[in-house]
């Protein structure tokens, strides 16, 4: 949560900004829920590589 109502002022892109900019370790998982927002939850999981299927 964002202070004095920054939260209803700021577009989501522009609040992943300012909070990579105020906390660094909080980007990450902002990033992702930004990407989850915006493309969907297929975009915002974890691929899983088959080395095998991909080299072999």
């Amino acid at each position: 949560e964002l202070p004095d109502g920054w939260d209803l002022q700021l577009d989501k892109f522009r609040r992943l900004l300012l909070i990579r900019s105020i906390t660094p370790a909080r980007f990450v998982k902002s990033a992702n829920d930004y990407i989850i927002d915006s493309l969907g939850t297929k975009y915002g999981e974890g691929v899983v590589l088959d080395m095998e299927k991909n080299v072999g």
